[in-house]
């Protein structure tokens, strides 16, 4: 989570003076429903996602755009619906202001 917060940190600034620009975000399952026997995981889910909304909330009236894509399932290109083909797609409609709010729970 420090390591996100640094990187936003990091680009914002010229973000803002080019008006333009997207943060996104990815995060798990563990986010919305905490596992004991993955503590510690569940807690990095919980904050990540805490620091997104919290940048969502900062930027909302500006131009730049705030998205997490919030992943409940194991991602594989096998998978009947966890492609990274899919999930890359959930991403793009945070990028174009598609998707109808900050997160996509997918």
């Amino acid at each position: 989570m420090g390591n996100a917060q640094a990187a936003v940190l990091q680009v914002l600034p010229d973000m803002q003076t080019l008006r333009r620009g997207t943060l996104l975000f990815t995060g798990g399952g563990f986010a919305l429903t905490p596992d004991p026997r993955f503590a510690s995981l569940s807690l990095g889910k919980a904050g990540i996602r805490s620091l997104a909304h919290q940048f969502s909330i900062l930027l909302k009236d500006t131009p730049i755009r705030v998205g997490m894509v919030t992943v409940c399932g194991y991602v594989d290109p096998k998978s009947p619906k966890h492609t990274p083909t899919a999930i890359a797609n959930e991403f793009w409609k945070l990028h174009e202001g598609t998707a109808g709010s900050w997160e996509i729970v997918y």
